[in-house]
């Protein structure tokens, strides 16, 4: 009688405990990063553990991207958090990933193993873009630079939803009155 008794307010307890979550996983990837030369792009995650009966050692987070898993490593930045560098091939601009995190529960003396999943996201590598403003301000009709990346002749810099005088200096900069 004790041990049916026992099993009940087991599942009692598990019954009402379903709704919370053991593990909270946060993406601390922007959705768009500056193009760069090595074409390498850091994503990180964040492991919140909010159950004491996680094995100790046993979160082991994966990312997947495009069908392949990739073990993603401690950061040094601090606690829960890690990271994967993934090289983007030539060609691409963006990339699809999710976040599986793989970890053991300690439960009635023995350990079940459990997985959590994030939402598929999706990360932009942007060519244009604009770093900063040569000087933050000037007399009415000096010329102001942008400093970036990726710009054209044709590009037209607007103040106000009105195009301003707009002169293409180079790639890396563009400049307005």
């Amino acid at each position: 009688m004790r041990k049916l008794f026992f099993w009940i307010a087991t599942l009692l307890t598990l019954s009402l405990l379903t709704g919370c979550e053991t593990i909270k996983l946060t993406n601390l990837t922007p959705t768009s990063y500056p193009e760069n030369p090595s074409r390498i792009y850091t994503i990180t995650l964040k492991v919140e553990q909010n159950d004491k009966d996680i094995v100790s050692g046993s979160v082991k987070p994966y990312i997947i991207i495009d069908g392949q898993n990739h073990l993603m490593t401690k950061s040094r930045t601090g606690p829960g958090l890690y990271e994967y560098d993934y090289h983007l091939p030539n060609g691409r601009t963006a990339l699809a990933y999710y976040f599986i995190v793989k970890y053991e529960i300690s439960f009635i003396e023995r350990n079940e193993p459990r997985e959590v999943y994030s939402e598929l996201t999706r990360v932009d590598v942007q060519s244009r873009y604009v770093l900063s403003l040569e000087t933050n301000r000037g007399p009415v009709g000096a010329r102001i630079s942008l400093l970036g990346r990726g710009f054209t002749p044709q590009d037209a810099i607007y103040f106000d939803s009105q195009p301003i005088r707009t002169q293409y200096d180079s790639p890396t900069s563009l400049s307005f009155y």
